[in-house]
């Protein structure tokens, strides 16, 4: 029987640990969706300026 109680604490520990990582994976791609794109946070110069694109000459 000790046996099989070791085997019964370890799939326990095991789900509980497995269950806790997707909660928290889950918890970060939730907020990640929530996230609003640079373009809707940023100007359309800054978001150019982070991508290396030079801004347009004046003439």
């Amino acid at each position: 029987m000790t046996l099989e109680k070791a085997l019964t604490d370890t799939v326990s520990t095991t789900l509980k640990l497995a269950d806790s990582a997707l909660k928290k994976v889950w918890s970060l791609m939730d907020a990640a969706a929530e996230k609003k794109p640079p373009s809707e946070q940023l100007s359309r110069a800054a978001v150019q300026a982070i991508q290396g694109v030079p801004p347009p000459e004046n003439q």
